[in-house]
């Protein structure tokens, strides 16, 4: 992927002929820039421009774009994550990315272009009807010769113009030498024709022999067919080239004045050709048609104090507003009410109408003043301070503030009045009805039933419904449901930073929960020591990782690695990497002069030695030739050795076996010799192909041919070479240890490969408590170690029996790896019968906030479980997903290979 940054010389340009051409404070001033890097188009914009917003993937550079135009928005995103509404826009500006990955949009990539494609097709989609989209874009958007791209944006709007920049053009600005060009659309108001002012633009052509670079005027070089036809539209020569894969496009630069920059030449070739385009196309038609008047919503954020809509208690007598959070007001699906029988939520960010039936309105708005209070109550109890936690004020009190206690009182009183009076008229949350499906149990001959929701006037596409449909115990079967623990008591503590340790053991501890790793200066910092005497506390927990060991002129840097962590794994190759270490360090001298670092050598020596003292006495003892099964086609036995076999017991010399990878495997011979056809094979199937086939791993067949043509099996041919293929293996297991040379190093090669993996052991304490949980929330040992497991191994597979707990396991797996940082956007996906399965988040991690897919009618009782007893953990995107197996085996690794050894071979 490429995104390189404009010369101002070109952006000053292009903002002119814009403005030129029309672009004026009846236009509009709403400007959006994708992919805006270090925000040159925002930077340049009109006086009049009164919105600005740049999008831009890189994190640095999008914060020193928002400090340099601090009244411009600059979101840190990936533009396929923008959500912005269709048609807001009175123009889109700026140099997209581009390169050769296809971004994943479902919305508007769903033909699967590519980036640079991408990129305009959804600029097209974001600005108003009458709008204009100028970009720079790569020359491949209009040479590909897929002319899918080309003939989606005509669908949309008409191509106004297109520039070809000279490749080197980009030089001096973004360090390189790409052709862009630049293309100018105009989205078509409904009604409008398609305006073919540049012809033949979704075409290619072969570029005309006298254009060519001298050599090559034979080549074929195909680009759009709007250069070939007007070649003045290359802002330089346009030729050809030999590129990396062949002749190429290329536009030379043109001559240049004595201290002139190429990029002034070229913005000022620019600005002339662009304003003769754009002011030809406004004769025919208005480039910018008026931008239309736009009203704010009445719920729409404004910024500063965000309050919800006064709504009315059961007596009719209106509630106090409540201050909600920003992110709450401004989340994706939020439904609010403008107390005039209005309903909107938020879709792409801004307020859109949403239409609630008027028999389901009274129930909506007492769920929504529900869904205010019992989230302000959770951010009352997330942010104030437990009894005895506040270091020296008052209990309940809060810095600034009223009294914490008594905000979520005066909350949990509200929360159980609005909780009564909708239970009184309503029923349960979480109430179900049943209908008949029309079908009938075979097994019990009743009618099949399904469960299913009220409408709650769409309440379940709100992102804080769960937090509603948690405030209740539900019991399908009674159809009765008692209240949660947030009623009567606080769920939620604030997470309490400690400042100090009590015991190494207990500094370590915290230095894991807090960073997921050791860190010297954080357990100096809890201990209240130095860092030397930190270390030597470590010694106990930890041991030092050889990989980090380091000699610098500053001194020695090493890092910790915990115990358990460090004694499993693949412990022989760490420990391979640790003597070559402890080597390293004993060759090791004083680097720097005047400086005597002998006794910190001799530390980290004396440190080293320690851990492999550790982990030589972890190692698994080796297996001998007698406890080790070996077969053809074993990955530790190599190609050389199985070539060596074959040419033996054949007695052929000229036999060769090669091995590409994998399961593949050749294997060439005498194919008619007496050990081939009769000893070793078969007539019907000789040796060679029977070793492949073991090699291989597959089932030995021999098929006869019918006259029609038919192949069916033989089955006393198939068994005689099957016996020949045991024979064989029998042989190979015994041949492989007859040389006592060949034995040493094939055992050690096995050791090496199979037998050098030491299973983790995780413990954790059964109070151990973890930031945002429910306070009423107690794991059990098995689900702290499964906890540990998810945030220490990239993949787990949880298979727990049913009732075993998974679903509180993953959610709490879940908000650690997000708190740790160790996973941005953790996911629990379940089936669909299982959507109810966002109400145990909300029991048991109170803080989270969660997006859930509801279905509108469920069939089905959700019981937070696959009913195979099975949970997996995989940390690739940073997913949890009930009932995905993964393949993880745990035991004696050799008694596995031996296992599936002899199930292949049952199978040949």
């Amino acid at each position: 992927m490429n995104a390189h940054y404009t010369d101002a010389a070109l952006v000053r340009a292009i903002w002119s002929s814009l403005e030129s051409a029309g672009f004026d404070q009846a236009a509009g001033g709403r400007v959006l820039e994708p992919g805006c890097g270090a925000g040159t188009f925002i930077g340049f914009a009109p006086d009049h421009v009164d919105q600005a917003v740049g999008v831009e993937l890189d994190p640095t550079t999008a914060r020193v774009t928002s400090l340099l135009y601090p009244d411009a928005q600059v979101r840190a995103e990936s533009f396929v994550d923008t959500r912005l509404p269709e048609g807001s826009w009175d123009l889109v500006i700026g140099n997209v990315p581009f390169g050769d990955v296809k971004p994943h949009d479902s919305r508007y990539n769903r033909d699967r272009f590519s980036l640079h494609n991408y990129f305009i097709h959804k600029s097209l989609h974001l600005v108003r009807p009458g709008g204009v989209v100028a970009v720079l874009t790569s020359r491949w958007t209009l040479d590909a010769a897929n002319p899918a791209a080309r003939e989606t944006f005509a669908q949309l709007a008409d191509l106004v113009t297109a520039l070809r920049l000279p490749g080197t053009t980009h030089r001096e600005a973004a360090g390189t030498d790409v052709v862009t060009d630049l293309l100018v659309f105009r989205r078509r108001v409904d009604g409008e024709e398609p305006l073919q002012l540049v012809p033949a633009w979704q075409d290619l052509q072969p570029l005309p022999p006298h254009l060519a670079r001298p050599g090559i005027e034979e080549e074929e070089v195909l680009l759009n067919s709007l250069f070939t036809q007007s070649p003045h539209r290359a802002l330089g020569h346009l030729t050809s080239r030999m590129g990396r894969f062949g002749p190429e496009v290329a536009v030379t630069p043109p001559l240049l004045r004595d201290g002139e920059r190429l990029a002034d030449r070229v913005a000022t070739e620019l600005g002339k050709s662009l304003s003769f385009d754009l002011s030809r196309y406004n004769e025919l038609r208005p480039l910018f048609s008026p931008a239309p008047t736009r009203t704010p919503s009445p719920t729409a954020p404004t910024g500063g104090q965000r309050v919800s809509s006064p709504r009315r208690d059961s007596a009719g007598v209106p509630e106090a507003g409540l201050e909600l959070p920003d992110r709450v007001i401004v989340a994706e699906g939020h439904l609010s009410s403008d107390g005039h029988g209005g309903w909107h939520h938020i879709r792409d960010g801004v307020p859109e109408p949403f239409a609630v039936p008027k028999t389901q309105q009274r129930e909506l708005e007492m769920l929504l003043g529900l869904r205010d209070t019992v989230v302000c109550l959770l951010e009352a109890e997330a942010t104030t301070p437990l009894p005895g936690e506040l270091g020296g004020r008052p209990a309940g009190e809060r810095a600034g503030g009223p009294g914490g206690e008594q905000v979520m009182a005066g909350l949990r009183e509200r929360l159980n009045t609005q909780y009564e009076a909708y239970v009184a008229r309503y029923g349960p949350i979480n109430r179900v009805s049943t209908r008949n499906t029309g079908r009938i149990d075979a097994k019990t001959g009743e009618p099949i039933l399904a469960q299913v929701r009220p409408k709650q006037g769409g309440f379940g596409a709100d992102p804080h419904s769960p937090a509603v449909f948690a405030l209740e115990h539900y019991d399908s079967a009674t159809g009765k449901a008692r209240k949660a623990d947030i009623f009567t008591e606080r769920v939620v503590a604030p997470r309490v930073i400690r400042t100090h340790a009590d015991s190494p053991a207990d500094a370590v501890a915290l230095c894991l929960d807090t960073y997921g790793e050791l860190r010297t200066a954080e357990i100096a910092r809890l201990l209240d020591v130095d860092e030397a005497q930190a270390e030597e506390e470590l010694e106990a927990f930890a041991f030092l990782d050889p990989d980090t060991v380091n000699h610098t002129a500053s001194g020695w840097h090493v890092g910790w690695m915990p115990r358990a962590e460090f004694l499993s794994g693949n412990v022989r190759a760490r420990l391979t990497r640790l003597e070559a270490r402890i080597a390293d360090v004993e060759a090791t001298g004083t680097s720097t002069p005047g400086v005597d670092d002998e006794p910190a050598r001799q530390t980290v020596l004396r440190r080293l030695n320690n851990a492999r003292t550790a982990l030589m006495e972890v190692v698994p003892e080796d297996l001998g030739p007698t406890e080790i099964v070996a077969q053809l086609g074993v990955p530790w036995v190599p190609t050389e050795t199985v070539e060596q076999f074959v040419r033996e017991v054949l007695e052929d010399r000229t036999a060769e076996v090669e091995h590409p990878g994998g399961s593949v495997w050749t294997v060439r011979g005498n194919r008619h010799s007496v050990a081939s056809t009769n000893t070793w094979g078969t007539s019907r199937a000789c040796a060679i192909d029977i070793v492949q086939a073991c090699l291989e791993q597959r089932q030995i067949r021999v098929n006869d041919e019918t006259p029609e043509g038919r192949r069916i099996p033989n089955e006393t041919e198939t068994f005689a070479a099957q016996e020949k293929a045991e024979a064989l293996q029998e042989r190979f297991a015994t041949w492989l240890w007859e040389d006592p040379e060949r034995c040493e190093r094939l055992v050690r090669s096995y050791n090496d490969a199979l037998n050098s993996i030491v299973l983790r052991t995780y413990e954790a304490p059964g109070e151990k408590y973890y930031p945002g949980m429910a306070r009423s929330l107690r794991l059990r040992p098995h689900q702290h170690a499964a906890v540990a497991r998810m945030v220490a191994q990239p993949s787990v597979l949880l298979a727990h029996e049913v009732g075993a707990g998974k679903t509180y396991t993953a959610i709490t797996g879940c908000m650690e790896l997000r708190r740790l940082g160790m996973a941005r956007k953790p996911a629990v996906v379940v089936p669909n019968h299982m959507l109810e399965f966002s109400a145990p988040v909300k029991g048991s991690a109170r803080s989270a906030r969660g997006l859930s897919n509801r279905a509108p009618s469920p069939e089905g009782s959700p019981d937070g479980s696959n009913g195979d007893g099975s949970l997996a953990h995989a940390r690739r995107p940073a997913a949890l997903s009930i009932g995905v197996r993964l393949a993880e085996r745990a035991g004696d690794r050799s008694s596995f290979i031996r296992g599936r050894a002899a199930k292949r071979l049952r199978r040949a």
